[in-house]
């Protein structure tokens, strides 16, 4: 008899660097074989290299149903997964598995497991948002061993770090209803930062209206000044400096992608028109020297970018059930389909 042909649905993908410095995506989903009356269902984690459009590894899951994944790389390198609202993971970069992790029992609220647990967004504090098994909810950092109730978690981000480093980062500012004319900038900043712990993304960068400390319902501009953030954003970002970085550019619909202490990957739209293309560039992030803008190929999905990796090669740029992979000289290596 023929070999029955398998049906893949592909859940969620997470892209990550491997030990040795390979560009990969591991995918998660369901393969079935079968019809709908003798349907075999299994749900698997596949690793594959993007470059060499390869399986490299396939692992199944010790699950019955497949119904949410949710990823997120910390500060430290751990590549998280949660799967199901109800198991944390970590990728092995070295063997390629899936782990689960269980050093959360070292905390007392939680020694005895979660009813629910999901990651916070991306920009947010390294940690989950966790509904213990007494229907308490927290927000747990596990670099620190902490966990915070919402309140708590709000003030320990805008408190002063215990043992704070300055950085360099980059965002685009936000249009404002208080002066909507304003172009949008790219931002280069300083703050002060430490390594798990709590933050907000929360905080933007645009003209506006600001009453300083002061708190209430406010009509008209008095007792306000106008600022290119607000005090309480500013406390917020633990913010030192700023400046705009590329004066003169015009940009539409922009996200920061990527950085480091050298280059800054950026995309946007260089015009308002709703079907404008995204631009891809690569900045100089001392100079803004440019370095090189595409555009996507055709067949890749340009929605939901995040998670945005840099391997030796170049970047891997995921999107929903696709991944690009750019080398350092701007061309296409890879446009992968899962």
């Amino acid at each position: 008899m023929p070999e029955e042909k398998e049906r893949f649905n592909t859940e969620h993908i997470m892209p990550f660097l491997t030990k040795d410095g390979r560009a990969v995506v591991a995918v998660f989903g369901s393969v079935s074989k079968g019809d709908y009356r003798n349907e075999k269902i299994d749900y698997l984690m596949r690793v594959y290299d993007v470059k060499k459009d390869e399986k490299i590894k396939e692992q199944r899951l010790a699950v019955d149903k497949l119904d949410d994944v949710q990823t997120r790389t910390f500060e430290n390198g751990w590549i998280n997964v949660v799967i199901n609202k109800s198991t944390w993971y970590t990728i092995d970069p070295s063997s390629l598995e899936l782990k689960e992790m269980t050093v959360y029992k070292n905390v007392p609220e939680l020694r005895e497991g979660f009813a629910s647990i999901e990651p916070l967004y991306p920009g947010d504090s390294d940690g989950f948002k966790v509904m213990t098994n007494l229907g308490k909810e927290r927000y747990y950092l596990p670099l620190i061993g902490k966990t915070y109730t919402s309140n708590e978690l709000f003030d320990a981000c805008q408190a002063k770090l215990p043992n704070p480093t300055v950085r360099t980062a980059f965002a685009f500012s936000k249009q404002t209803t208080d002066y909507p004319e304003q172009q949008i900038q790219l931002v280069k900043y300083t703050h002060y930062a430490q390594e798990g712990q709590p933050k907000r993304d929360s905080w933007e960068f645009g003209w506006c209206r600001d009453f300083g400390e002061k708190s209430g319902i406010f009509f008209g501009n008095a007792g306000s000044v106008k600022a290119f953030i607000s005090t309480f954003d500013r406390k917020m970002a633990r913010l030192i400096n700023y400046s705009d970085f590329t004066p003169e550019a015009i940009y539409f619909s922009p996200s920061v992608l990527w950085f480091d202490n050298s280059q800054l990957l950026i995309r946007y739209k260089p015009t308002a028109k709703e079907d404008a293309e995204y631009v891809y560039q690569l900045l100089d992030a001392n100079t803004a020297q440019r370095k090189w803008s595409i555009k996507a190929p055709a067949k890749f999905n340009t929605t939901n970018i995040e998670n945005v990796v840099r391997s030796p090669e170049g970047f891997l740029i995921p999107s929903y059930r696709s991944a690009w992979l750019i080398g350092n000289d701007g061309k296409t290596i890879a446009v992968r389909e899962f």
